[in-house]
């Protein structure tokens, strides 16, 4: 089974291997680079959000999708428009009405640190901005019911500005599950990613169980 991790703004692909360490070695993971996929197109939300059902596309058969912080967001926009192409979603620290006044202190935060700070992680200071800018104006609240893939919210304990997302998601997506992660932040793939690795495998055991049986 393919099982695809979007990392979050502010990470790289590489912020995954503390969990991919903690998964069996057979699975194919994929962990793309958010600023990779736009390929050299402008970057806002709605070309990266292109560009990720692009690479999409090319997975055969049904896959699983997890994302973390803007590539939650991301992985679910994708769950609702494409949700028959996918076994489960994961959502982590995961928004769905974007909070304007957080989204706004931080990018007033990014104005004021040096450059130097955003080499290695694919975007510009600019670039930052602008994803924030454009993200900001997504709301999926209306699209949340239409989610039909096995969905499990997680955010971390100590996550406070993430918290009610979670709640708020878990009650408006059929069937969802909501799991609050002990020990951890918002980078909960950097923070636990021993219990979040524990996490994911239950979760998809579970489902993997769910499906035989309606096979059977």
């Amino acid at each position: 089974m393919t099982i695809v991790f979007l990392h979050g703004l502010g990470q790289t692909p590489e912020s995954w291997q503390p969990v991919l360490s903690k998964l069996p070695p057979e699975g194919d993971y994929r962990c793309p680079s958010l600023p990779e996929l736009l390929a050299g197109k402008p970057v806002c939300y709605q070309n990266l959000y292109t560009a990720l059902e692009r690479y999409c596309s090319d997975i055969p058969g049904k896959f699983c999708l997890c994302g973390l912080s803007l590539g939650a967001v991301l992985a679910l926009d994708y769950s609702i428009h494409h949700g028959e192409r996918l076994h489960s979603v994961v959502l982590i620290a995961a928004q769905y009405k974007m909070p304007k006044v957080l989204l706004a202190v931080q990018n007033l935060m990014f104005r004021f640190m040096p450059e130097k700070n955003f080499q290695g992680l694919g975007f510009g200071k600019k670039e930052f901005t602008r994803l924030c800018i454009t993200t900001g104006q997504q709301n999926f609240t209306k699209e949340l019911a239409e989610i039909r893939c096995p969905a499990l919210i997680l955010c971390g304990q100590q996550d406070k500005a993430n918290k009610k997302a979670a709640l708020g998601l878990s009650r408006r997506i059929p069937g969802s599950r909501l799991m609050l992660l002990p020990k951890a932040g918002h980078e909960v793939n950097q923070d636990n990613p021993d219990a979040l690795a524990q996490a994911l495998l239950d979760f998809w055991k579970t489902e993997s169980s769910r499906t035989i049986g309606k096979r059977l």
